[in-house]
Parts: structure tokens; sequence; C-alpha cells
């Protein structure tokens, strides 16, 4: 029996339908078959189906369409066996089937004055400008408006009005900043622009074809040169760097901190690991169950836990607001030593921003500041679980619920763990897990500090995915999310749904006192 690709193809046209229908095809497949390939099959075998394509070699970007529910270029993306629905890139207007009209970002990027703008002629010819000047204009002249991020931005798509999104940012904004020979006032633009109100939340870096770090180039290297510049920081980011310089923590503490409640060694039985544990700010300080949580399963499971009490906060909200001097000299310095000390070889993280941080950030930093980097490994809390090939799970009891998750976008498209979480979560038993729609969609937790009222309304976004799967329980393990996710609940006085870390479902079934129930 051949192999085949049932293809199932958004059809519209608005001078002849009165509504859009999908239509489905059958494709024979082969190796390596692209989805332009299976849209021109279409075309030639079937029907005169409408899409875009120019180069077919990623070089035109004209070729953008969703897949499965994914902004991807056709001519690069290869087709498996199995069903597949093909849709226009969201958050443009529909000409017809698959094409969709760009010009609203078109005009958007005449707007921001794309051309090089000159108050002195070159004072050569040729111009021959230093090769570490244009580093990152070269990155950026990699673009090539396929609008990719656009379409999965998801600020664009509630505020469009306000944020000139990543794909205008990136080949128009950051492009002319870092270019040396560009004269004009680019930052008081780019900041009128939205610079603030990216989420970080990396959506534009994953669904990139020409695999630009879009977040680092166009969002913290701008945040930082308006920080040098002097131009004003959204207020929330300004108090939780003056907190974070007089604490060590972002936030107030809610009772007492989790690092004051517990000893500095937390040990176990016949211990099988002795491992460091970096707190961060909002377990520390606020969700001090959960901490607790976290401890609790890795004691029953044997490990040895050493929690340094001169550890401070990782300095992830400073580094995307701008302020690395800050970071490098009151939290980096301080929290290498602080677990260099206990001799570990491997450090703990239980929130994803934090262990981005540790693996992205920190590294660089302590290289700059030391010459070197961290002599310990680290992990994430549920990457660690789920290689302990001796977690007993034996020992947990039967939750009767339905559970779904709630991807963080700093573990999920920051450090590419995303199974692990689910994995812990499934060897409970009795649970019925069900993945939501769109389980990795940003709910605006980072934009709470410069643009509250919108990142509620991502909130609201995301617990429509959360109602529509029936779960009575959201599992997650970014405390920022589960804070969001939590408040969202209250505000729209959703009844039977609540937001929990794995950690604490796995507590929870850790707790033998006999079956059912929920946490």
């Amino acid at each position: 029996m051949h192999k085949e690709v049932v293809v199932s193809v958004f059809r519209w046209d608005p001078y002849l339908d009165k509504a859009p229908r999908y239509q489905e095809y059958h494709v024979p497949w082969r190796d390596k078959l692209t989805l332009l390939e299976v849209l021109r099959y279409i075309y030639e075998k079937y029907d005169p189906i409408s899409f875009d394509y120019g180069c077919r070699s990623i070089m035109c970007g004209r070729c953008g369409v969703q897949a499965n529910g994914h902004p991807v270029l056709a001519c690069i993306t290869f087709v498996e066996p199995g069903k597949i629905t093909i849709e226009p890139l969201k958050g443009f207007p529909i000409v017809k089937d698959l094409i969709v009209d760009r010009s609203k970002v078109e005009i958007r990027t005449l707007n921001v004055r794309p051309q090089l703008l000159r108050k002195h002629p070159p004072q050569e010819e040729p111009e021959i400008l230093p090769v570490e000047s244009t580093k990152d204009c070269m990155e950026l002249f990699k673009c090539r408006s396929c609008y990719l991020c656009h379409s999965a931005c998801p600020v664009v798509e509630v505020a469009w009005d306000r944020f000139c999104g990543p794909a205008v940012r990136t080949r128009n904004q950051a492009l002319r900043v870092c270019d040396p020979r560009d004269e004009a006032d680019r930052m008081q633009e780019v900041v009128a622009e939205g610079l603030w109100l990216c989420t970080t939340c990396l959506k534009c870096k994953e669904v990139c074809p020409r695999e630009i770090d879009v977040p680092a180039l166009t969002i913290k290297n701008l945040r930082e040169k308006a920080v040098v510049m002097g131009l004003p920081v959204p207020s929330g980011f300004e108090r939780a760097a003056a907190t974070a310089g007089k604490t060590g923590r972002i936030l107030q503490a809610e009772g007492t901190p989790l690092l004051k409640a517990v000893p500095e060694i937390v040990k176990t039985n016949d211990p099988v690991e002795r491992v460091g544990f970096f707190v961060g700010c909002m377990f520390d300080y606020k969700l001090q169950n959960v901490g607790k949580a976290a401890l609790d399963v890795l004691r029953l499971n044997k490990i040895e836990v050493v929690l340094p009490k001169e550890q401070v906060c990782c300095g992830m909200p400073m580094i995307w607001s701008g302020k690395l001097e800050l970071v490098a000299e009151h939290f980096v310095k301080k929290n290498i030593a602080a677990f260099e000390r206990t001799n570990v070889k491997t450090v703990l993280t239980i929130c994803p921003s934090c262990c981005m941080t540790w693996k992205e950030e920190i590294p660089k930093l302590a290289h700059k500041i030391f010459g070197k980097k961290p002599e310990f490994e680290v992990l994430d809390l549920h990457e660690f679980l789920s290689k302990n090939t001796n977690l007993r799970t034996k020992m947990m009891r039967t939750i009767d619920a339905k559970v779904t998750y709630h991807d963080p976008c700093h573990l999920r498209r920051g450090i590419g763990i995303y199974k692990e979480p689910r994995n812990l979560v499934q060897q409970i038993p009795g649970l019925e897990f069900v993945e939501m729609r769109e389980a990795d969609r940003c709910c605006g937790g980072l934009l709470r500090f410069s643009e509250p009222t919108l990142a509620n309304e991502l909130a609201y976004r995301k617990l429509d995915s959360v109602r529509e799967s029936g779960a009575s329980i959201v599992a997650t393990t970014c405390p920022l999310c589960t804070d969001q996710l939590s408040m969202a609940l209250r505000r729209r006085k959703v009844e039977g749904v609540k937001v929990v870390n794995v950690v604490e479902l796995l507590k929870s079934a850790y707790q033998r006192v006999g079956n059912g129930g929920v946490i």
C-alpha cells in the first residue's frame, strides 16, 4: 500500500463563497516531500487553489502558511505521511484561499523610515566598514520578510496598533539602529513602536526560518541602548531592579522566605546524590509552598539538597530590561560564589526563567568577569527528575482528575524542555492527561512589568484553551505563569479549574493517604 498525505486545505473565494470551507485532497507521499510540492500537486492534479511562492529556496519568503496551526515556509517544510491542515497565515486579511494581504505590515514599515538616513556623505568610496561594527547587521540582513514571526507573535494579535511586531523591528528598526552609517535618531521611534511591549516569549525566534535570534537582537539589545541613552523604562521594571539592588529579590516577601524556613542542607536517608538548589525570587518570597514541595519530592527520591543562604536573584528581569551592569556586579558574582562554596557538581533550578538565565546568560557574563564559566552544571528540576531512572513512582497514590499542561515560554523555547514535565505528570496513577490547544501560547506573565492590562488580555486568551480542554487542573512549571493564570481565573470567575505546579502534583501523589482526591 502506497503512503499518502491527506491534506485539508482552507478554501475561500470572497467573491463566490458565502463562508470559508476546508477541502480534502490525497497526495502520494515520497521521501523529502515539501509542503510547497504538495500544494503544487493539488493545483496541477485536482484544483487551481490559490497560494503564493517564488524562489522555492527560502530566499523570497513568499510561501508562508499555517501547517497544523504553526507558521512555516512551504518550500522548506517536509511533510510526513498522515493528515495535515493547511491554512493562511494568521494575523492578515485573506485575499483568496492561502493568499493573504500583507499591506498593513508594509505600510507600517514605511512609517518607521526603513531607508538608510545620513547627514554626512561617506568619507571615501567605496566605504569600507569594520567587520565587528556590522556583525549584528549581517545577522539582521538574513531576514526575508516572510512574516512568520508576525503571524506567531501574541502581542501583535492583541495590540497591533501599539506594537510594530518582530518583522518590522527586525528588518527595519534594529537593522538601522545597528548600522554605523545611519545617523537618524532611531531610538525614540523604537520606544514609540512598543519596545517594552514584547513578552520575550521567544516565539519569533522559534518560527524564524533563517534562525535569527530575534529577541536578543531586537529587544534585549535595543532595551540596553534605551537604558544607556536615559530613555524612560516602565515603572514595573524599575521597581524590580531597585528592589533587587537592595534585597537581592525583585519583589517584597510575603510570609517567611523559603531560605529562612528550611535548613541549608535538606538531608534524606541513604542519599544517592547531592545537588545544589537555586530557589529564585518567586519561590523564595511568594510561592514558598511550591519550593517546599520540590524539596519534599527530591528528599523522597533520596536526593540530598544544598541551599546556600547567600544566593540572590538570577538577574533575568534586569537582563531583559537592559540593566546588564547591575546583573554582573550584584548577582552573577554572588550566585556563582555561593554554589562553588558547596562543591556540588549539579545545581537545580525550579523557575524556567532562572534556568534559561543560568544556561544562556550567566556563563557569558561569568566569562567576562572571571575569564571562565561556572564549575557546576545547571539543570531544570523536571529535566533532572525525568533523567532519574530510580524515580519512586510505585509510592504514588491515585489522583482522579483531568490535567492539562501549560508550556512556559522560557522552558520550552528558552531551553528546549517540554516533554519532561509531561512525562512526570503522566506517571501519576489515575490522572487523565489532555493537551490543550496552543499549549505553548504565552500567558503574558513577564509583560506585567511593563503593561499589566495587555498581560491580562493574553492570560484571558490562554484561558480559552484551558476551558476547551475540559481539564480541572492546569499544571505548569513557571511561578509567573502560575500566578498569572490563577489571577485570570479569579478575575473571570472560572470555577472548577485550578493552576498548580508540576511538583505540587508529584508531592500530592506521594502523600499516601489512600486513593482518590485532588490537591
